[in-house]
């Protein structure tokens, strides 16, 4: 009863009278019941926010890891694009180097001389011989391919 008498803000002294057995007995549990209720809520209200407390910290922990993995493919694509630039500017200024040079460079011709004939190959003009399957001269068709010998 001083309890309830404090929590009204009652300054002035009162006697408070003496309860009954039935009125205590109605008193201590409805207390009771307010302090387990006040108990509970408080209890999940602590769970509630201890794990919204965990899945900032495990979503700040997830950027912070996405910012990382982020960064290095980042840092990763500008290096592949650096290699790649110098390896075009490589290429280019190898390129250049070529086509000056063959610029400059007059072709070289060189006079071979025919392959040798071996000596156990039978050589036969072409103007002996007549195909049979096509019915005309093979000099006609040699000369038409700029071709004067035929070696069986």
């Amino acid at each position: 009863m001083k309890i309830k008498m404090w929590g009204m803000n009652s300054v002035r002294p009162v006697e408070i009278p003496k309860l009954n057995e039935q009125m205590a007995i109605e008193l201590g549990a409805h207390i009771l019941g307010e302090v387990i209720i006040y108990s509970l809520a408080a209890y999940v209200l602590v769970g509630y926010f201890s794990q919204e407390k965990e899945e900032a910290e495990e979503n700040q922990e997830n950027d912070i890891e996405y910012l990382g993995l982020q960064a290095i493919r980042d840092s990763y694509i500008e290096e592949r694009d650096f290699l790649m630039e110098n390896k075009a500017k490589r290429m280019r200024k190898q390129n250049n180097r070529e086509t000056s040079e063959a610029k400059q460079q007059k072709p070289v011709v060189e006079d071979k001389p025919p392959p040798p004939v071996p000596e156990s190959a039978d050589i036969h003009f072409a103007e002996n011989y007549t195909c049979p399957q096509l019915g005309f001269d093979l000099v006609d068709c040699l000369l038409a391919n700029s071709i004067h010998l035929y070696i069986i």
